[in-house]
């Protein structure tokens, strides 16, 4: 019955998401959430977020010709798009010429579909409305796996049935919500958080304010729970990042700083007070970092992938190859990745992408700070604060599969192509005169007058 239930529903989201592609989006950030109520029911392991995505891609593909439209209708956003297009292009040659090109392969389009998600996400967000309602939906997914992990801490420690999956060893539990694993329910609320942080700090109304703290107290709380150090860390990073970007933004409220040391001592109060296994994973690299193991694996790995350059040198061995040249071990690191499994080629392009990115993100601030309002500058603020903590994840996680990198990338983009500017006196404007020498970086015009208009 619960099945059929299901299936229903699925098909129920599935034309949704091919009619409306901006409500198949939406269900795509809440179904992240909830994925363990499909598995099985989806071949090859296909979850219902990646399914309603790929639907909402395919139904704005074919209603919108969005894509053409959000990158090629000003050749100033090229820049952007020559570096990101030479990158899949490359990484593409490396796949096939891999010695496992079905495994590479399939990470390449896992590449394709983000990347497909940052140009949706660019193109369907037309107003400020439809950027509020982005925030809250996001929000909204990220309450939902954090109250059910919080049910499933609260069903264990009581020994009663929990829903959902949790990880349980010798050494202690890790809760994974309704995810597949602990480490991917901390990404999740990782990616949420700078979305539940502008959404706090932007609602007028005291019930909407209150949703969004209980919503950021819950997800301090789970992401202990998950025992997860890539998000832990991360987290703390980056809420004291938007607290000083905050300040230099020019916003002056200390009740807003009391409410972050809350949220922070939250998270930190919860560490000291948890088991004896969480507790001691947590603390383990600033404690004892000759003993992590883990961190120290990862370091090799970052170090090795110079190595199997060599193999390849200008497109790699293939995405998710690694493992073929270092004794079973997967590539866990930006460098390595980039390095080994892309070769020069594709690390030249990619690196080029980004450093375009912080440019673009640097314009962006100076406009805003001058001619923005409070949503945007909260923006903006999250933005730059996401922008420390993803530079600070190069020697941890590979960027290209993480969906915080390409929101990142889909804000600013869209910032960098819808929030107004008033000509010469814009500080941002003398900057991008100065770079459009190097890569033709001046402030596009296109798409403002329509922005202005419902805003």
């Amino acid at each position: 019955m619960l099945a059929a239930i299901l299936i229903l529903a699925l098909f129920g989201v599935l034309m949704v998401s091919l009619k409306k592609p901006l409500l198949g989006l939406y269900v795509m950030l809440i179904s992240l959430q909830i994925e363990y109520f499909f598995y099985g029911i989806l071949p090859g392991g296909l979850t219902l977020g990646r399914l309603s995505g790929a639907i909402a891609l395919l139904g704005w593909a074919l209603n919108r010709n969005g894509l053409r439209r959000t990158l090629m209708a000003n050749r100033r956003e090229r820049t952007i798009v020559v570096p990101l297009a030479f990158f899949l292009f490359f990484t593409f040659a490396g796949t096939l010429m891999a010695e496992e090109p079905g495994t590479a392969l399939s990470m390449w389009i896992r590449i394709v579909m983000l990347v497909a998600m940052s140009i949706m996400i660019i193109d369907l967000i037309r107003s400020r409305a439809d950027m509020v309602a982005l925030i809250w939906v996001i929000s909204l997914g990220a309450l939902i796996g954090s109250a059910v992990a919080v049910l499933q801490y609260v069903g264990f420690s009581q020994g009663g049935e929990v829903l959902g999956n949790i990880h349980q060893t010798r050494e202690g539990v890790r809760f994974e919500g309704l995810t597949s694993n602990a480490n991917v329910l901390g990404i999740h609320l990782l990616t949420a958080l700078p979305f539940v942080m502008v959404g706090f700090f932007t609602s007028k109304a005291k019930s909407a304010r209150i949703f969004f703290a209980i919503t950021a107290t819950l997800m301090a709380f789970v992401i202990v729970l998950t025992v997860s150090r890539s998000t832990i860390y991360p987290f703390l990073i980056f809420v004291l990042c938007y607290v000083v970007a905050r300040q230099l933004m020019g916003f002056r409220s200390e009740g807003a700083y009391i409410g972050v040391g809350l949220l922070v001592g939250l998270l930190l109060v919860s560490v000291m007070m948890s088991d004896d296994y969480t507790r001691e994973r947590i603390m383990r690299p600033i404690e004892n970092y000759e003993e992590e193991t883990s961190m120290k694996k990862r370091m090799e790995i970052l170090f090795q992938g110079f190595d199997i350059v060599e193999i390849s040198p200008l497109v790699g061995v293939g995405l998710g190859n690694t493992r073929n040249y270092l004794m079973g071990r997967d590539a866990h690191d930006t460098v390595s990745c980039l390095v080994g499994e892309t070769g020069i080629l594709g690390s030249i392009s990619f690196l080029t992408f980004f450093v375009v990115l912080l440019v673009w993100q640097r314009s962006v601030w100076l406009r805003t700070r001058t001619f923005g309002d409070s949503l945007q500058k909260e923006l903006v603020v999250a933005v730059v604060a996401t922008g420390v903590v993803l530079i600070l994840w190069f020697p941890v996680k590979i960027l290209l599969y993480q969906r915080l990198f390409w929101l990142w990338v889909a804000m600013i983009v869209w910032m960098h192509t819808r929030l107004p500017y008033e000509g010469r006196n814009d500080p941002a404007l003398n900057t991008s005169r100065n770079l459009n020498r190097v890569c033709d970086l001046s402030l596009p015009t296109h798409g403002l007058s329509r922005y202005q208009s419902k805003n």
